[in-house]
C-alpha cells in the first residue's frame, strides 16, 4: 500500500505480523502539508460566493433598468455575461475545495481487505512520494506456495497438472495445489522461474514464510 500524495509520514499503526482488517487506518501522513491548501481554497470559495451574490443583485438591477428602457440591450448582456463568469469561478473553487479536502483523505492510508503485514518500507518522519510503497500486506483467503522452477523443469511445471506441496513446520502433511502463475522471465540472479501454486487441503498450522516443498517437477519455495 502506498499513499495517493506525497508527504511526511507522520506516524506507521501497524507492524510486520499484524493482521489487519478491511478499511482498517495503517498510516497517516502529516496533516500540516495540506491545511494551508484547504484553508485558501475555502477562502476562495468563499470570496467567489460574494462575488456571485454582487453580480447577481447587479443582473437585476439593470434588468429592472432595461425593462424601463433606461438601459441598452448590449449592457443587459455585458452583465449577464459577468454574472455567468462569476458563477464558474464559483464552480471552479468549490472544486478545488472538494481537491483539497481529498488531499486530506489522502494522507490516511487503510486496508482494502483483510491480511497479515508482510513488510514495511517507511517509518515515521520519513518522506514519501506519491505511490511509494509504504506498507505490504499479503491479502487474506487463498494461501500460496512461491516455487522457483529451474530452467531444465519449466516445460516439466507447466506439463503437470498436480501438484503436492509439503511444509515441514506444519507438520509434513502433504497438501494439493494447482499452478496459479508461472512467471514467462526467469529471475537474472537466480535463473529460475517463479512459480505460484495455490493450497488447498487442511491449512492450519501454514503460515507466512514457511519453507514448503513442492513435487511434480520437484522445486522449494515459501509460502
Amino acid at each position: 500500500y502506498g499513499f495517493r500524495v506525497a508527504g511526511k509520514l507522520a506516524e506507521r499503526r501497524v507492524s510486520v505480523g499484524d493482521r489487519v482488517r478491511s478499511g482498517q487506518v495503517l498510516a497517516r501522513l502529516d496533516p500540516q502539508d495540506a491545511a494551508p491548501a484547504v484553508a485558501a481554497a475555502q477562502a476562495s470559495l468563499d470570496a467567489m460566493r460574494v462575488d456571485v451574490s454582487l453580480q447577481a443583485a447587479e443582473l437585476a438591477r439593470v434588468r429592472e433598468l432595461k425593462e424601463k428602457n433606461f438601459v441598452s440591450q448590449a449592457s443587459l448582456d455585458r452583465q449577464q455575461a459577468a454574472h455567468d463568469a462569476a458563477l464558474s469561478r464559483e464552480r471552479a473553487a468549490a472544486a478545488q475545495l472538494v481537491q483539497a479536502r481529498n488531499a486530506v483523505e489522502f494522507q490516511t492510508l487503510r486496508a482494502d481487505s483483510d491480511g497479515i503485514v508482510v513488510g514495511v518500507d517507511a517509518e515515521a518522519g520519513q518522506v514519501v512520494a506519491a505511490g511509494q510503497a509504504v506498507i505490504r500486506v499479503a491479502k487474506a483467503g487463498e494461501v500460496e506456495a512461491l516455487v522457483n522452477v529451474p530452467e531444465r523443469d519449466v516445460a516439466n511445471a507447466r506439463a503437470a497438472r498436480a501438484w503436492r506441496v509439503v511444509v515441514p513446520a506444519a507438520g509434513d502433511r502433504a497438501l494439493e495445489a494447482r499452478v496459479r502463475e508461472i512467471s514467462p522471465v526467469s529471475d537474472p540472479a537466480s535463473r529460475t522461474f517463479p512459480m505460484r501454486l495455490t493450497l488447498s487441503g487442511h491449512l492450519a498450522g501454514v503460515e507466512l514464510g514457511m519453507s514448503a516443498v513442492a513435487s511434480a517437477g520437484g522445486g522449494a519455495g515459501d509460502v
